[in-house]
């Protein structure tokens, strides 16, 4: 019998999560709050404020729909804005009363500006998350108040008029568990009951054995006492055997049907109806100057290095400068393209160090609200090996990328490689970041536009620069393996000179914690080699792969190029000026 009894418990506990499951499906209403807006105007581009969705709690959806490409984003309102530029867009606020509409708004225009030329807000770095489709393109977020979302087809057509917004509520839970849950549950259980009840229904007819032939039962003998003691004993004992089994399943459904149906209600009483945004604050940063918000925050990078790695690895296999001028520009994309020619001369000689596709281990973007915008990061390799080996010569990179206007990417300008002897100087954290540097910033030991030409100097003269004293010489790998490499250079019947010069690219200066500042140049050593004697000059490796010959019968003008991360203290400093990281590599050899 208590197995039976077993039965029906589990039974009546399967009835509860079932029951609980289908009263939340039917019973517990909406499960989202959906406001639809039909935009007022054509434009390619439609920006929607933070009040639109900010006026409910919880997370937001975004869903545009209607149009052949659909393409939503979001980030910081001036950052749309900046992208938008001079471009007619379709501004969707909401008003004083609840009601969200939209106006065209057209600004002002420059005279002789450019049209430009990427009008696709799809991957652009500007934005912190994105979503493309062709039938709708759906984003989900929890949209802050300096934050705004950008609405596009592909830039050619106009932007799909059909807007939704959709706010998700949570819904009803009973044990933690949502209603299919609870269904998949219930019936699980109810499957243990059926098989618990089969076995139960086995063993009792395995208990009664054979059956057999049994007498007829003898007469009831006449009762002669009084019937009301029996009939009540009996009556008695049927009563309370009765109500107790029944008890032992009712009283336990009982209770978990009212918990059940007790949490069907929905956790926002007033789902239905705006509510009032809390409003935030932007705390300073450590040094008590309020910043800008930073221009790429974690999850950005996050993508930049994505998109960044796999061009650089696309370029790096077909030997394509054009593709790595997706993302590459400057001194970094010079190096790029004579590697890319330097190895197809000779595929043995080295390539250039791989891009991680991961975010780095230090990363300081700059916080400004204007362009160019710049960013220094750090990317260590993997854990070394305890026994050495390929691993423990793989260099620790550095990068320092820029974006030159609100509609181009990120671009890598300059890449070094750090000095196993050298530490980054204490830089902010990524969530504060930094500001750049003037060029020609006089709080500087030297102004940032001068270091070059001054270390340009010092490698050509050595202690005879008037620079030499200001730049630190213990720990300079450069100006030894220089020393080293034209030491080795020397040769009979050939004459060898050196023109050290400043390089073309951008300066680019970031201010560290210390009121010094990191900064970003480039340094060319032309090279000269002329041969003696009516002899031909014989080149070999890269020289010879870039040069495209092996005998030279004239004189040749070799010109390296090295990309260099120094660190600048504050005037006043007693520090000097040292070389946290360098970069050599070929980048031109001509013929006289």
């Amino acid at each position: 019998m208590g197995r039976f009894i077993a039965a029906f418990v589990v039974f009546a506990i399967a009835l509860v999560f079932l029951g609980t499951g289908i009263a939340f499906k039917v019973f517990s209403g909406p499960r989202s709050i959906t406001e639809s807006v039909t935009l007022a105007g054509t434009a390619q581009y439609a920006v929607v404020d933070s009040s639109v969705l900010s006026v409910r709690p919880g997370v937001q959806n975004v869903i545009l729909s209607g149009g052949t490409t659909n393409e939503v984003g979001y980030g910081r309102t001036i950052d749309v804005l900046s992208w938008i530029g001079e471009s007619p867009y379709l501004n969707v606020t909401r008003g004083s009363t609840g009601t969200i509409s939209s106006r065209l708004v057209t600004p002002d225009v420059t005279e002789g500006a450019t049209v430009p030329t990427i009008v696709n807000p799809a991957g652009s770095d500007m934005w912190l998350e994105h979503s493309s489709g062709e039938a709708a393109a759906t984003l989900s977020m929890n949209l802050p108040p300096e934050m705004s979302v950008i609405l596009s087809s592909d830039g050619v057509e106009p932007v799909s008029p059909r807007v939704a917004f959709v706010w998700p509520l949570a819904p009803p839970t009973f044990l933690w568990m949502q209603d299919d849950q609870l269904l998949f549950l219930g019936g699980g259980i109810t499957l243990v009951g059926v098989a618990i009840y089969l076995w139960a229904l086995s063993h009792y007819r395995a208990k009664q054995g054979p059956r057999r032939k049994t007498p007829k039962p003898p007469k009831p003998r006449k009762i002669t006492h009084s019937p009301h003691r029996g009939i009540s004993a009996e009556r008695t004992r049927g009563r309370r055997a009765g109500p107790r089994r029944r008890a032992l399943i009712a009283v336990p459904l009982t209770a978990a049907l009212t918990l059940g149906l007790a949490s069907c209600a929905s956790p926002f009483p007033n789902a239905g109806a705006p509510s009032t945004p809390t409003p935030t604050s932007t705390s300073a940063n450590p040094g008590g100057v309020e910043l800008p918000p930073v221009a790429v925050t974690e999850a950005q990078m996050r993508v930049i290095m994505s998109k960044l790695s796999e061009v650089a690895t696309s370029a790096d296999t077909n030997l394509d400068a054009n593709v790595a001028s997706a993302r590459f520009a400057g001194a970094a994309l010079n190096a790029r393209s004579a590697n890319y020619s330097i190895r197809l001369g000779d595929p043995a000689l080295a390539a250039m160090p791989a891009i991680p596709d991961t975010v780095p281990s230090l990363f300081l973007p700059e916080s400004s609200n204007s362009w160019p915008r710049s960013l220094f990061a750090v990317f260590q390799p993997a854990a070394k090996s305890a026994k050495g080996g390929e691993d423990d010569k793989t260099p620790t990179i550095a990068l320092i990328l820029q974006q030159t206007s609100p509609r181009e990417n990120y671009k890598v300008i300059y890449q070094t490689n750090l000095q196993a002897n050298e530490t980054v100087p204490e830089v902010a954290a990524a969530d504060v970041g930094t500001v750049a540097v003037p060029a020609d910033s006089k709080l500087l030991l030297l102004p940032p536009d001068r270091v070059a030409a001054a270390y340009a100097d010092v490698l050509a003269l050595g202690e005879q620069s008037s620079f030499y004293g200001i730049f630190q010489s213990n720990g300079d790998l450069l100006r030894s393996a220089l020393q080293a490499e034209r030491a080795q250079q020397n040769a009979e019947n050939v004459v060898i000179s050196y023109t050290n010069v400043a390089g073309t690219g951008p300066v680019v200066a970031l201010a560290t914690t210390t009121a010094g500042a990191l900064v970003s140049v480039s340094v060319d050593e032309i090279v000269r080699f002329e041969p003696q004697g009516g002899r031909n000059l014989k080149l070999t490796g890269a020289l010879k792969a870039l040069a495209g010959t092996e005998l030279a019968p004239k004189p040749i003008n070799a010109t390296y190029q090295f990309q260099l991360l120094f660190f600048v203290p504050a005037i006043g400093s007693t520090e000097k000026i040292s070389l946290v990281g360098y970069s050599e590599n070929l980048t031109r050899v001509a013929m006289e």
